[in-house]
């Protein structure tokens, strides 16, 4: 389960955000994310109003509804509310408003509403990016811009995504002895590896939901680097910089494995990128 924000990937994020997009006064959309306190948007940006469109899963809003549970992202969501996509256009001038739903839904009625939107840590698990990217389009106003930093994406090191989302009832991802799945193992190692590397160290439980969240889990995108480039290039915005970001330099040999798997592939010394549009 996510934590309250903001964490230091986040803070950096909504620099970045401010200097791109001078939010102050705007109305802003926020895609993903949901965890970023009132408090600190309203000190930091200084937005009309914060509106987060967020994939909140069936087990997230069980537990809004639960007063046992103890999250403090939990009672966040508690204390602001949780409104339905559907209503968006219907959501109260709060200054924070948290919506329940996929960027992919958004109504028509809220198109040319907002004058920014932000995104951190969120295009990197968004599927059909670029049906997501024309919603995002239309929903701004004409002049608007969109700021997201991203990663890690699939094409880098630690593109699997794990072993943060692991769930505890399964096990723990922790083992000092067994050392750690080396860097690109998600692209260049078989399912059988894996599974033989982990086999003296892991359950078989904590096994099979490594190789679920490595290769089935819609969790992520999967996305290449340059499949990024792609879809932005093609997207509707008039104004664009896509920018790597954070690159980690790739032994000879790993680059060699890469190159040879993924001829046609590039970029994956960046685990991450910066996206800035305009409308």
């Amino acid at each position: 389960m996510d934590t309250l924000g903001p964490k230091l990937y986040q803070s950096a994020a909504i620099h970045e955000f401010i200097r791109a997009c001078a939010p102050q006064g705007k109305r802003v959309l926020e895609i993903g994310g949901s965890n970023l306190p009132p408090e600190y948007i309203a000190t930091a940006c200084k937005p009309s109003q914060w509106v987060c469109v967020d994939h909140l899963d069936s087990q997230v809003m069980g537990y809004v509804s639960d007063n046992t549970v103890n999250s403090d992202f939990i009672a966040h969501l508690q204390k602001v509310g949780v409104h339905e996509l559907k209503n968006l256009d219907r959501c109260p001038d709060d200054p924070y408003v948290v919506v329940a739903g996929s960027v992919h839904d958004m109504s028509p009625d809220v198109l040319g509403q907002f004058d920014a939107v932000f995104s951190v840590a969120a295009f990197e698990h968004i599927p059909q990016l670029g049906l997501a990217l024309s919603r995002i389009h239309d929903c701004l106003k004409t002049g608007g811009s969109m700021m997201t930093q991203f990663s890690p994406i699939w094409s880098s090191a630690e593109g699997h995504h794990y072993p943060h989302y692991l769930n505890s009832r399964v096990g723990a991802f922790d083992n000092p002895a067994a050392g750690v799945i080396p860097d690109f193992a998600h692209l260049l190692w078989s399912r059988d590896r894996i599974a033989e590397f982990m086999a003296p160290f892991y359950s078989p439980a904590v096994i099979k939901h490594t190789l679920f969240s490595f290769f089935e889990t819609n969790y992520i995108n999967r996305l290449f680097y340059d499949d990024y480039r792609a879809i932005l290039a093609a997207s509707e915005f008039a104004d664009m910089h896509v920018k790597g970001m954070w690159a980690k330099p790739l032994d000879n040999e790993t680059m060699k494995a890469l190159e040879e798997k993924f001829p046609k592939r590039q970029g994956f010394e960046y685990p991450g990128l910066r996206v800035e549009a305009k409308k």
